[in-house]
């Protein structure tokens, strides 16, 4: 069994005569819809109730499901009924979810109501991922200092695997080993905003006499695939 709900209603009037919108003697209409219902994975026509308090002759009601893909064929001719389609849901429906390598998870399945009520027997399966994919790309980093407030960098590769770069001051890595360095790194919830793919060049801004670390590496579905690059420099002086 699933469950289906529609979730758009919409009610428009079409009068013959004008009403003044501030009438106390004309209120505007009020819709109340069945929350919800359940319907069988075999598909079928269902129907849903709705009321309406202020109701007048030139009222229409229509109504419309974001699933119209297979909840369609709406029916609003019977006042205070709506009636519809639910397509019959067949075969399996195939997830795909981004995971980190060599990691257990476990994979749960049910059927349930819209109430969260459990209807069915709980499938479950533990897996564990397969190491990451490392990339044979060469990554090599260049930097030029242009003047006090500005230097030039490059990053070269050898192929279009994807990569991610930054540029802080070095202190933020002292006494870091490149294992330790880029372990860090991979902390960092906003590593994927840098992921590049190619060479990148560009010039950047710096603060004076301050001294920097650019680093760059293979990077995947949230892991290393190729080891750690850095360069560190130090800008003149005013």
């Amino acid at each position: 069994m699933t469950s289906a709900v529609i979730a758009v209603l919409a009610v428009s009037c079409d009068k013959t005569e004008p009403v003044e919108p501030d009438d106390p003697k004309t209120p505007d209409p009020e819709l109340s819809l069945q929350e919800s219902i359940e319907v069988p994975a075999d598909g079928g026509v269902f129907s849903i109730t709705y009321t309406i308090e202020n109701q007048n002759d030139s009222l229409n009601v229509e109504a419309s499901s974001e699933s119209n893909e297979w909840i369609h064929s709406f029916d609003c001719s019977v006042p205070g009924t709506i009636s519809f389609t639910v397509d019959e849901y067949t075969g399996e429906q195939d997830i795909e979810f981004s995971l980190s390598p060599e990691t257990e998870y476990a994979a749960v399945a049910m059927a349930a109501s819209l109430q969260g009520i459990v209807f069915s027997e709980v499938s479950t399966a533990e897996f564990k991922t397969n190491k990451a994919n490392l990339s044979d790309n060469k990554i090599s980093i260049d930097v030029e200092i242009i003047d006090s407030y500005t230097y030039w960098f490059k990053i070269s590769t050898t192929n279009s695997d994807p990569y991610t770069w930054g540029c802080q001051p070095s202190s933020k890595y002292e006494g870091m080993s490149d294992e330790e360095m880029l372990e860090y790194l991979l902390q960092d919830p906003f590593i994927g905003l840098n992921v590049r793919s190619g060479d990148v060049e560009s010039n950047m801004g710096a603060t004076p006499g301050n001294t920097y670390t650019l680093h760059a590496f293979g990077y995947a579905n949230g892991t290393a695939t190729t080891d750690l690059k850095r360069v560190e420099f130090t800008m003149p002086e005013e």
